[in-house]
């Protein structure tokens, strides 16, 4: 993934979009707006590194699984964590 985004301009970065990723049925990564991970934490951190965005927007709509009350503690820690990567 990494070798990909150095392939991009990221110098002319305004905007970045971020969530946690699943897997679709034959195990293929896929964009599920579900809650961040780790993983998805340090890629944030490695990609502003390199960029300087003017917004950083939370897409997170949790799964069909999850209950308002675990959707709504996922976005308040995802909230708070990205707060603290972004320095806000």
């Amino acid at each position: 993934m990494v070798d990909y985004l150095r392939q991009l301009p990221l110098n002319r970065v305004v905007e970045i979009h971020v969530n946690g990723s699943g897997y679709d049925k034959e195990g293929f990564p896929r964009d599920t707006h579900q809650a961040m991970e780790d993983e998805d934490y340090k890629l944030l951190e490695w990609v502003l590194n390199y960029t300087n965005p003017e917004v950083v927007t939370l897409e997170y709509n949790g799964l069909e699984t999850e209950s308002d009350e675990v959707i709504l503690c996922n976005l308040e820690k995802q909230l708070n964590k990205l707060q603290k990567i972004c320095n806000l």
